[in-house]
């Protein structure tokens, strides 16, 4: 299913490869849950010597209309000075923090790092790992891997969840820091509990191959599941391999379709492979030869003796016309077909 746990259980390339800016951003940067202090009215018998019964006429009753319109006025006061405060400290934050992001998006990471690393090093957990991601990669700055450890492990202890990733896979390969399986599985399990589908798919690969942890195919697709519905290709066709032998959870031919069909939609050579196989036999979908021959175009790929075993067999079962009808389908949509596919399709021999 996968050879390691972090080779194809694993989509990042390069390591640091960061999802889109909106998708990374922090607690620290999301919507502001501001609560203020309850405003408590004054005991009416406590006030200023008066006698509980003058007390009683002058004061309104606490369960009357207009002392409830009272205590709501003086919270909604309350909260506004509250809001008005933390948006006039965070607005510059946060204008700084996309000051650093426009400057990385243009190459300039002398100014991403000016701006990030005054918020990195008071406690912003997302500037704290784009500063490591600056060091770990070498940009605008000599890499230093032990730096951007340290700049990740800061994050990692605030719970970012993509800096806890990048935890495990220094400790996974040694970048920075003495090679530790079990505590680079550790960090990917808890990026995976954060929410890190990339973690999540990593941990059911471990699972499913007892590798680290006890083979347990059950809790293998649990976390395969997890991250295929987050949109993870990888976990998407992993997933259909499960349903396909049925390990870890019924066998469903037509559930191994519809993962393979996911995996393949986003490119991925596996799962497209996969389910021109389906398409071919008619397992788990009617049996069409053009979709069949369209994905295994989509699939092949130089030196992959399987890709080509594929084509070559489809080629031979399919007339001109179909092959022709396939090649339209598969460029249609809008998926790369290696350059050489068209060649080797011709000359399956």
């Amino acid at each position: 299913m996968c050879s390691a746990m972090t080779s194809r259980c694993a989509i990042r390339s390069p390591l640091w490869a960061a999802p889109s800016r909106r998708s990374l951003r922090s607690a620290s940067h999301s919507a502001l849950s501001i609560t203020g202090p309850a405003w408590t009215p004054p005991n009416p018998g406590l006030s200023t010597g008066l006698s509980a019964n003058r007390c009683a006429q002058v004061q309104p009753s606490l369960d009357s209309p207009a002392a409830r319109k009272q205590t709501l006025g003086m919270r909604m006061f309350q909260f506004l000075i509250t809001l008005i405060v933390v948006l006039l400290t965070a607005t510059p934050a946060r204008a700084d923090f996309d000051a650093g992001m426009a400057a990385y998006e243009q190459g300039d990471f002398n100014n991403a790092m000016t701006e990030w690393l005054p918020l990195a090093e008071a406690g912003d957990a997302e500037a704290q790992y784009r500063v490591g991601r600056l060091y770990g990669f070498g940009e605008g700055i000599e890499e230093d891997k032990s730096e951007a450890l340290s700049w990740y492990r800061l994050a990692a202890n605030q719970d970012h969840p993509i800096a806890t990733y990048n935890l495990g896979v220094f400790y996974e390969h040694g970048y920075g820091i003495s090679s530790d399986k079990q505590v680079a599985f550790e960090y990917f399990r808890k990026a995976a509990e954060l929410g890190d589908i990339t973690s999540a798919s990593i941990v059911g690969g471990a699972h499913w191959l007892g590798k680290g942890v006890p083979e347990d195919k059950e809790e293998a697709v649990r976390w395969l599941r997890i991250a295929a519905e987050g949109g993870h290709d990888i976990a998407q066709n992993n997933l259909g391999i499960a349903y396909t032998s049925g390990e870890g959870v019924a066998k469903d031919e037509q559930k191994a379709v519809y993962w393979f069909r996911r995996s393949a939609e986003q490119g991925y050579e596996d799962a497209q492979g996969a389910l021109g196989v389906r398409y071919k036999f008619g397992e788990g979908v009617e049996k069409d030869l053009v979709e069949a021959y369209k994905w295994h175009l989509l699939s092949h790929r130089p030196g992959n003796w399987r890709s080509y075993y594929s084509l070559a067999t489809g080629w031979f079962m399919t007339t001109a016309a179909q092959r022709e009808e396939a090649t339209r389908l598969a460029d249609g949509l809008g998926l790369q077909l290696d350059p050489g596919t068209l060649d080797a399709a011709e000359n399956p021999a």
